[in-house]
């Protein structure tokens, strides 16, 4: 089984709900516990009952209104009413033309609304820490070399490019004070206004290749002389050759430039399966498609095989936890082996035909 070690990409980007963090307890139980404080004289509404009424709400308001249309606190309260009263929620069966039958109806909702606004209602993933860890020390380390290439006036081509992490997330503006509130933005230098890519705001969603593309253009710096279309600078290698036409998949992954980490196939890794390829609009990009869960099984399970899989498109890693990805892009200084070496291998990694 091959060894795989990549040069630094210039930008790795992660899907936010699903991929960072996660509702704690689930969304369902957590409607069912607070519809139970407000209404206590009510039945409690099983939270499955609530978790089938709420997909259906969400894919209703999604359809009627696309990407947070009439904006979020409307879009969300009106997912909210429609879910309890699919629930057959006894508060909500009597509607008038807002929506609630009265003052307490508002103020639960709203209530609801806001305990999402914040990271109270979500937990991070035990691998996003240390793999965001990894990527931040390897972009620090490149400044450092920067720095040092500057200093004793060396050529510029022994300069690491720094590697910029960001999000591209099909939410609305509340994204930013969740991932504040879990602490992801500050500790590792992400800038929740200017960083942080919210489909709301740019008129576009995943799969859509052009909130990736609105990506490099607002979170990748490119020299002064260079043109910002990421089909053109990423057309060429470093050194200013044409790229491989090789379609050894681990030699097309080496092209690789921008990852993107998502955990919906549909939505995170297929616009760049699609649009990826040579002469696509995302051209330089590549996925890490984040299964966790895969099969019902916990990533702690002893499996056959690799752990990491490449797929034969080049374009696609598919992982079951991101700590495994650590070493991908190179060792951090000071990472050393049992032999007091730099473990500089890179990973292990098996080819795949199909996810």
């Amino acid at each position: 089984m091959p060894l795989l070690r990549l040069s630094p990409p210039r930008l790795v980007t992660f899907d936010a709900f699903g991929t960072i963090y996660i509702p704690r307890p689930s969304v369902p139980v957590q409607y069912s516990n607070a519809y139970a404080a407000y209404f206590p004289s009510d039945p409690v509404i099983d939270p499955a009952l609530i978790d089938d009424s709420f997909k259906k709400a969400f894919k209703l308001r999604s359809a009627t209104h696309p990407n947070y249309a009439g904006g979020e606190h409307h879009w969300w309260h009106a997912v909210i009413r429609h879910t309890f009263y699919l629930a057959g929620a006894p508060a909500f069966q009597v509607k008038s033309e807002t929506g609630s039958n009265s003052s307490i109806h508002a103020e639960f909702v709203f209530s609801l609304f806001n305990k999402f606004n914040t990271g109270a209602a979500y937990t991070v993933y035990s691998d996003i820490p240390p793999f965001l860890n990894y990527l931040f020390e390897l972009s620090q380390s490149a400044l450092k070399n920067e720095r040092l290439a500057e200093n004793i006036q060396e050529p510029a081509a022994i300069k690491t490019p720094k590697t910029k992490i960001g999000i591209i997330t099909n939410s609305d503006g509340r994204v930013r004070s969740v991932l504040s509130d879990l602490g992801v933005v500050e500790r590792w230098m992400i800038s929740p206004a200017s960083d942080v890519i919210v489909s709301s705001e740019i008129g576009h969603e995943k799969p859509s290749p052009i909130i990736f593309q609105k990506a490099i253009e607002l979170l990748v710096s490119f020299p002064a002389d260079a043109k910002r279309d990421p089909k053109i600078t990423e057309g060429v290698d470093n050194s200013g050759s044409e790229k491989s036409s090789s379609t050894d998949p681990l030699q097309l992954v080496r092209d690789v430039k921008y990852w993107h980490v998502g955990d919906e196939y549909k939505k995170d890794i297929a616009p760049i399966v699609i649009h990826g390829n040579v002469a696509g609009e995302l051209r330089g990009w590549g996925a890490i498609y984040i299964c966790r869960d895969l099969d019902g099984k916990e990533s702690s399970e002893k499996e056959s095989g690799s752990r990491v899989k490449l797929l034969e498109n080049g374009r696609v890693i598919i992982a079951r936890d991101l700590k495994d990805l650590i070493s991908l892009w190179g060792p951090l200084p000071g990472n050393r082996n049992v032999n007091n070496e730099v473990d500089d291998n890179g990973i292990m990694i098996e080819v795949v035909s199909s996810i």
